[in-house]
């Protein structure tokens, strides 16, 4: 899946929310060599999704 419109209805620590993730697609484990970037600046476990935030989730290694 390419892009996903999910509800949030409180601010959530990245780490919980991209564990919920890998819960929903088990494929994408396991989650700690995943990536995420909250509005295109790369972000840590401890920093807050908020409603409305722009998510993307990648491998360490990317490029082209």
């Amino acid at each position: 899946m390419r892009r996903e419109t999910v509800p949030l209805a409180a601010p959530t620590p990245a780490g919980e929310w991209l564990q919920a993730l890998v819960e929903r697609f088990p494929t994408l484990a396991p989650a700690s060599h995943l990536k995420l970037a909250i509005n295109q600046e790369h972000a840590r476990a401890s920093d807050l999704i908020r409603p409305g935030d722009e998510i993307a989730v990648f491998d360490p290694v990317t490029g082209g």
